[in-house]
């Protein structure tokens, strides 16, 4: 299991993909709770939910992005 959060020159952070993996949830409800939020509260786009996509091997080799949110630890 990898650790929920990591230091970084920006701070304490985490990534919705490792929310997921870390509390056993499929990837897109995470992304699609993260934009409920979002939606609610646009102010807290840019300062706590950074937008941002990362590679990901697929079966048969192979990479492809996925949009995922890049969080601070508030």
């Amino acid at each position: 299991m990898n650790a929920l959060v990591e230091q970084t020159s920006f701070g304490v952070t985490t990534s919705s993909r490792t929310v997921a993996e870390v509390f056993v949830k499929d990837h897109q409800n995470v992304l699609r709770d993260i934009d409920l939020i979002l939606k609610r509260r646009p102010d807290l786009r840019g300062l706590k939910f950074e937008a941002t996509s990362v590679d990901v091997a697929m079966p048969k080799g192979g990479v492809r992005q996925i949009r995922a949110y890049e969080m601070n630890r508030d």
